[in-house]
């Protein structure tokens, strides 16, 4: 989501949003010199949690439910809305954006109330570009917000991405909705460790345990998705996944009824999601990249030290990897 915040050294609010690699900011208006730092912070707040709730509908695919016309007409002219106690079934972005207009009506200075609600407007339209499968600009923000489905067009371009260069994860992060982009990486692995699997003459479940071994990392993310239960589709999988980390950040646990977790005293267990809920789309779609990446260093293992270059290697293997994928898609 884009946050807000308020400079007081420069009197300046700002607007702050991810992109997958790194954030940007933007200058949203001149706060002026009469309005008090608690109604700033107030604006500031205001307009965080109203792009909250716009992502929020982004990742539950809700955005065409959103009315644009009725939120900005809220944040423009709260006054027009009933009392609080009457507004029975109102629409939640309805209210927050009441509250922002509420707080903009004791502003001072025409110039920043337009601004702040050009902000609105904004990010309303990013909200529906993202949905629409445009991710540029404001909108590329969506690369962190995952979505209960992989659009076909998105699994798509996340292929061209990875078949480009399937080692580099940062054309995937900035420009792919994260589920679409770890449906299309998943083939891309397997292949990478059926790969390295011939190469070294290992089977392909013991090139994972090799990777960490070489690497010293924790592969987990890896490890969970290609132990995957047998009949889930990749989508599944990936859904499975992402939603398991969206719950938990939401304050919410899928638990199995059986001994499942580590054992923590007192009766309690500790349970782990595979990915951080804090990014759990970015989390997913970088860690099956690195497993590919570490793939390689298993394969390099097969390889005679005096072969070729070490660009030419890289080269060879990505080759190979293009031939497994074609080979299964």
């Amino acid at each position: 989501m884009t946050v807000y915040a308020h400079d007081p050294a420069t009197s300046t609010l700002f607007a702050c949003w991810p992109t997958g690699d790194g954030a940007l900011a933007h200058r949203v208006a001149r706060v002026p010199r009469n309005l008090s730092p608690v109604l700033t912070r107030h604006v500031v707040a205001a307009l965080t949690v109203l792009s909250d709730r716009l992502w929020l509908a982004y990742s539950e695919t809700t955005v065409q439910q959103i009315d644009r016309q009725r939120v900005t007409a809220a944040a423009t002219h709260p006054d027009t809305l009933p009392e609080p106690e009457d507004r029975i079934g109102t629409d939640d972005l309805v209210e927050v954006a009441a509250a922002l207009g509420e707080v903009l009506s004791a502003a001072p200075g025409r110039v920043f109330r337009e601004a702040v609600l050009a902000e609105v407007r904004a990010e309303l339209v990013a909200v529906a570009a993202a949905d629409r499968g445009d991710l540029t600009g404001r909108a590329a923000q969506a690369v962190v917000h995952p979505r209960p489905d992989a659009p076909p067009g998105q699994v798509a371009a996340a292929h061209t991405f990875l078949h480009a260069d399937p080692l580099d994860p940062r054309p995937l992060l900035t420009g792919v909705e994260p589920n679409a982009a770890a449906v299309a990486v998943l083939p891309w692995l397997r292949a990478a460790t059926r790969v390295a699997a011939q190469r070294t003459g290992h089977t392909a479940d013991d090139v994972v345990a090799l990777a960490e071994a070489i690497t010293h990392e924790d592969l987990a993310v890896v490890r969970h998705v290609l132990a995957a239960t047998p009949g889930l589709d990749d989508p599944t999988v990936v859904h499975y996944l992402l939603q398991e980390a969206v719950l938990a950040a939401r304050g919410r646990m899928i638990v199995c009824c059986d001994a499942h977790g580590e054992p923590v005293g007192d009766g309690r267990r500790l349970v782990e999601t595979v990915l951080d809920p804090r990014e759990p789309g970015p989390g997913l779609v970088g860690g099956l990249v690195r497993g590919i990446q570490c793939c390689l260093r298993v394969w390099l293992d097969g390889v005679p030290p005096d072969a070729v270059s070490p660009l030419g290697l890289r080269e060879r293997f990505v080759d190979e990897l293009r031939i497994a994928v074609g080979a299964i898609r």
